[in-house]
């Protein structure tokens, strides 16, 4: 079997080389998009990013936890603690449902068994904070959340 490709992906996601070891010329030190640093490896065990999902036309999928040490990327962690941030602001909720929705953030971004238990407590607080507020927690996770739960929360 193939070893996987590296990628070069900046602090806030955006793929910036595909094939980092391939294609190294293309590597860059800035992301053109947003202007942040890139990296090619984890920042906490130095383990090579590689694409999260090997499939037959070769997409990458910009991985949300290293593969080796099990640490969200720079990406994942920021949209996790914006999350948090924008939960405590929010007055419609009592302490035990903010600490509810702050549980359940982390199993929207990587399916496990308790992803389906997260996307139905999102959508009561949702229901409870308002469209504005839970248009505006969307916006924060929508980019990292699973493919299942966009579906299920009606972002995609």
């Amino acid at each position: 079997m193939d070893r996987p490709e590296s990628i070069q992906v900046c602090q806030k996601g955006h793929l910036v080389n595909e094939s980092a070891e391939f294609d190294p010329d293309a590597n860059r030190k800035f992301c053109a998009l947003c202007g942040s640093e890139t990296t090619l490896c984890c920042s906490s065990c130095g383990t090579k990013i590689t694409s999260a999902d090997a499939n037959p036309y070769r997409q990458v999928v910009i991985p949300a936890y290293c593969c080796e040490c099990g640490k969200p990327f720079p990406w994942i962690q920021t949209a996790i603690e914006a999350a948090f941030e924008f939960t405590d602001e929010l007055d419609a909720l009592d302490l035990q449902e903010k600490s509810g929705l702050k549980a359940a953030v982390p199993d929207l971004v990587s399916d496990t068994a308790r992803t389906p238990l997260a996307i139905s407590r999102v959508q009561t607080l949702f229901a409870k904070i308002g469209k504005p507020a839970a248009q505006t927690l969307s916006q924060i996770l929508v980019s990292v959340l699973t493919e299942e739960a966009k579906r299920q929360l009606g972002l995609k």
